[in-house]
């Protein structure tokens, strides 16, 4: 496993800033890409920890691409749980299907970190 970069570091501390995720645990970390899903990276989440993996041999601008995308997967989970947790699961699972979640958390995401990652 490949040490974060102080640029992706300040990038993390920036996303943490102005799209706030929720969670009592949050780790980003880069990670050999055979222990990934995704060639690029992943987000594994449940309602009090979040584990962000991306791929160690891709360089520093796509991780960084990686961690807004991520972030926003984070973002979207939570919310997604909060609505079942609501007991309104079929505003969950229509959203999910249909990637708006991710979509909005995106453009969120991306709205607020833009410019500066």
């Amino acid at each position: 496993m490949k040490k974060i970069s102080s640029v992706l570091k300040k990038d993390i501390a920036h996303l943490s800033e102005v799209c706030p995720l929720p969670y009592k645990t949050i780790s980003v970390r880069l990670v050999d890409p055979k222990t990934i899903d995704d060639d690029a990276g992943e987000c594994e989440t449940s309602i009090d920890k979040c584990y962000i993996r991306i791929n160690e041999t891709i360089n520093l601008d796509r991780q960084r691409d990686i961690l807004e995308h991520e972030w926003a997967h984070a973002l979207g989970d939570y919310m997604t749980m909060v609505l079942k947790q609501a007991g309104l699961n079929y505003v969950a699972d229509f959203l999910q299907d249909h990637g708006i979640t991710w979509s909005l958390c995106y453009g969120y995401v991306y709205q607020n970190a833009n410019g500066t990652l």
